[in-house]
């Protein structure tokens, strides 16, 4: 059984942790698009563990991880006292109101961004120190601002954390670069520069991307958009 955890910040500066029962309605309003999605989400198969990362070990961990903004008139506290444990297999929705805090929370996750007080533990892999290429791979909402490479040129950015002095790529990065890119089904629109491409395929092309990075976690900021 899957059950969701939304975590609000509450006016008394507490976490609320809100029930699958008590955000019915809300589920109920995007159960249509959700639907919309399905097959393309079916298409994507699982990442398989990398070496390292046991089935029942958690593969991102917080401890009262606290973020937001500090500002010269004060700090703005968006989750405080933080502690969940992410594991394999596992499809985690957060969802929340636009301004909440939840493209902040995944920078924080992804380690592109300090937390306030906290940690975020990553696993070690391959039996050295975690390293957040290796381990997490993320999609923004950002925008691109490298517009005149090809659809094949970003999807291959996925596999530099994993190339050596030469930033040489090998049979297998290859491989998994060209998986990746049918799993989105953009085979056809590899030599594309990304300018040409709509907004639904650049989505495409990123989360592309993020699997042809082949970590144990996948951090997506607003997957379906566009789509």
């Amino acid at each position: 059984m899957l059950s969701f955890n939304i975590f609000t910040r509450a006016t008394k500066r507490h976490l609320k942790s809100v029930s699958i029962n008590e955000i019915e309605f809300g589920l109920g309003e995007i159960k249509n698009t959700l639907e919309e999605k399905k097959d393309f989400m079916n298409s994507i198969s699982p990442v398989p563990l990398r070496k390292g990362v046991d089935e029942g070990e958690a593969v991102l961990q917080t401890q009262n991880l606290t973020i937001g903004y500090k500002r010269e008139s004060g700090t703005n506290f968006l989750f405080e006292n933080l502690n969940l444990s992410l594991h394999p297999g596992q499809l985690v929705c957060f969802m929340g109101p636009n301004g909440v805090g939840k493209s902040t929370l995944i920078r924080t996750l992804a380690t592109l961004q300090k937390p306030l007080s906290g940690k975020v533990i990553l696993p070690p892999l391959s039996g050295g120190m975690a390293v957040g290429g290796e381990c997490i791979a993320v999609v923004l909402t950002d925008r691109i601002t490298a517009t005149n490479m090809t659809v094949l040129d970003l999807v291959t950015y996925g596999r530099y954390p994993f190339l050596g002095w030469n930033i040489k790529l090998g049979k297998g990065d290859k491989a998994t670069i060209e998986s990746s890119i049918e799993q989105v089904h953009l085979q056809d629109l590899v030599e594309k520069k990304l300018y040409e491409l709509s907004d639904g395929q650049m989505q495409m092309a990123m989360i592309a991307r993020a699997l042809a990075q082949d970590t144990p976690l996948l951090l997506l900021d607003e997957p379906t958009a566009h789509l």
